[in-house]
């Protein structure tokens, strides 16, 4: 007889105590997980890809990830892990890795973003700065490395001798060059976004409008690139101040074509983010939270660009919730709040989303009232007891 495979990530919440990063990240619907064990299938895939310069993605991480989801999940539905592991440094810090995996929406994309922030904030990090940038699909990609290549080729003789001999092992190293007097230069790079295809452009501008309608604010970095053979469509990194630095504290980006390498007859992407947080002080209790008694469901495009915002003001007042984003239709959704079996559901459509209303659903008796939305924490925390 085959497990029973898990809808949500509702076993967490029994936890009576979890760390704040991890409070957060099951908020948006991570689970927490070990990282998968390399196996030699993995580090023998990761031969297939040259992965110089930024190392956003470590293709053999990646398939030991692809591995873990396909044995895991009988369904082949999306996935969210959290995981974590100390970084054996002077003063050891806590590596978090969110992982995204099985979907190709761009709500998945801003999910997984928009968690990444809210732990970075959490952390106590100041001037927080959030650069995104898009290398658009395999075929987007192509077409700006060639525009690249001919626009360094053009100018090489004004670039410094250091970087020509970095530019002939891999092209995108001439983005990264620090001498001054290549500066000038690199500023006037063609940028990724001109050569996008439609999809890639259509993908991002959601993206985009997902971060901005989640109180996200954003800079776009058109020289910002990650592992050009695995890495695709949305890039981004986050700066902060610890009190004595600004430095680059979270990054990630999507990645795909390490399935197909693994012998998948179709491509699986994913996106992944990797943070740095401060060692957990034991003497420090841990944040408490209990079990959600709510699902919340969307409909709509509206709504979903709403989602990020409504999840957000509920954790804020402490009101735990599930919800499945990269879902789209309202019987998949009422089936996993059905499994949960959790006694009131939340439903935002289009009517309410124009409204800044959401309708609360008790599942008991199948009564429903239409609260506005700054009213909802206190309403909840009402019948929630």
């Amino acid at each position: 007889m085959q497990k029973k495979q898990r809808t949500s990530n509702e076993e967490y919440w029994t936890y009576p105590d979890v760390a704040k990063t991890l409070e957060i990240a099951l908020y948006y619907g991570f689970t927490p997980a070990k990282s998968p064990l390399l196996e030699k299938t993995d580090r023998d895939c990761a031969k297939h890809f040259d992965c110089l310069g930024t190392s956003y993605i470590k293709p053999e991480e990646k398939a030991a990830l692809i591995r873990h989801w396909a044995n895991n999940n009988q369904a082949f539905s999306p996935m969210m892990l959290a995981t974590s592991k100390v970084e054996q440094r002077k003063d050891p810090t806590f590596e978090y890795n969110l992982e995204v995996i099985g979907t190709t929406r761009s709500i998945a994309d801003a999910t997984l973003i928009k968690t990444t922030y809210e732990i970075v904030r959490a952390e106590g990090y100041s001037d927080i700065v959030l650069e995104i940038n898009t290398i658009g699909d395999r075929e987007s990609f192509a077409r700006y490395t060639r525009e690249l290549t001919n626009y360094f080729r053009k100018h090489m003789s004004e670039i410094h001798p250091e970087c020509r001999q970095s530019l002939k092992k891999n092209i995108y190293d001439g983005l990264l060059c620090d001498h001054i007097e290549c500066k000038d230069i690199i500023d006037r790079t063609p940028h990724p976004m001109n050569y996008l295809s439609e999809p890639s452009r259509s993908y991002f501008s959601e993206l985009l409008e997902l971060l901005e309608m989640s109180d996200i604010p954003y800079t776009i970095n058109s020289t910002l690139i990650a592992n050009y053979e695995c890495a695709m469509h949305a890039v981004f990194r986050i700066f902060g101040n610890d009190g004595t630095k600004k430095q680059i504290v979270a990054y990630g980006t999507r990645w795909g074509v390490i399935a197909k390498k693994m012998g998948f007859k179709k491509d699986i992407q994913g996106m992944s983010a990797t943070i740095a947080v401060k060692q957990l002080d034991k003497k420090n209790k841990p944040a408490s939270i209990r079990k959600p008694q709510l699902y919340f469901i969307q409909m709509g495009q509206e709504a979903k660009l709403k989602s990020l915002r409504v999840i957000e003001v509920l954790r804020q007042s402490k009101i735990a919730v599930y919800h499945s984003l990269t879902k789209d239709k309202l019987t998949a959704q009422l089936m996993s709040a059905e499994d949960l079996k959790v006694p009131y559901i939340l439903i935002l459509g289009q009517k309410e989303s124009k409204e800044n209303t959401i309708v609360v659903r008790e599942m008991r008796n199948r009564s429903q009232e239409t609260i506005r939305l700054d009213q909802v924490p206190d309403y909840l925390k009402k019948v929630l007891g």
